[in-house]
């Protein structure tokens, strides 16, 4: 039986980490521009209570308890 010669496996060249970098770099920056404008966010303020009289919600009721 004849021997087959096992071959070396070629060396693996040195991979180009350069786009990974980009990416990290661009993720962070939108991810500080975003955390800095929740800063800028405004709280809706409480509700006022009614300054009517009320007459729209006794039509309504009066028209309601009529059917």
């Amino acid at each position: 039986m004849e021997e087959i010669p096992i071959e070396q496996p070629l060396e693996t060249p040195q991979q180009d980490t350069q786009w990974a970098d980009d990416m990290k770099a661009a993720f962070d920056t939108a991810l500080n521009a975003f955390i800095s404008s929740l800063g800028e966010v405004k709280i809706l303020p409480e509700l006022s209570q009614p300054k009517g009289n009320g007459a729209a919600y006794t039509k309504f009721l009066e028209i309601y308890n009529n059917l």
